[in-house]
């Protein structure tokens, strides 16, 4: 396995094959259909990667207000200053939409709806960009605090990024909204 910053979970390495002869009975996929079983397959991670991403900033906006509810400055709770609360508002809203974006990829995959791949690139797209934002501002929520080995925001955070590459950059998804809209 690769030495990653994060996403250790993820098990990323390398493999290959060298004379390796398979009989048809072998195969996963009948010959002529594999470029599309694997293409499927990436879809459907892309809705996996857009339900992590909704873990990861669900658990950093815990980790923010609980954090912000315990901490006391200048004789009151963080959590009553406006500037704070409004931040972590738009995280909440940011959750929010990503999550109702991978729940239609998902519905699309349970139906077999011929959509599905572009609901998938929807909620990938989204979800990582607003994960890396939102945690981004869930640790300014708490500081200096916000790095420390003890709390999650700092792992999310790689964990967030890495999903930005996993199954298709952020360009792959625009790519596939494209033709969706031009009919290319």
């Amino acid at each position: 396995a690769y030495e990653m910053l994060g996403a250790h979970a993820t098990g990323t390495g390398g493999f290959r094959f060298d004379h390796v002869d398979l009989g048809a009975d072998q195969l996963f996929v009948p010959p002529g259909l594999a470029f599309r079983a694997a293409m499927e397959a990436i879809d459907i991670a892309r809705i996996v990667v857009s339900a992590m991403c909704a873990g990861m900033l669900r658990r950093g906006l815990e980790t923010a207000v609980d954090y912000l509810k315990n901490r006391q400055a200048f004789g009151a709770p963080l959590s009553e200053r406006q500037g704070l609360q409004w931040m972590l508002a738009d995280v909440a809203t940011d959750l929010e939409a990503s999550i109702a974006l991978t729940r239609a990829a998902s519905a699309a995959l349970d139906e077999g709806d011929p959509t599905m791949g572009v609901r998938a690139a929807h909620a990938k797209k989204f979800a990582t960009r607003v994960t890396m934002d939102g945690l981004s501002q869930c640790m300014q929520a708490l500081g200096a605090n916000g790095f420390r080995q003890d709390r999650p925001l700092a792992r999310h955070l790689a964990g967030a990024k890495m999903a930005q590459y996993l199954d298709g950059t952020t360009e792959i998804q625009n790519v596939v909204i494209a033709r969706s809209l031009f009919g290319s």
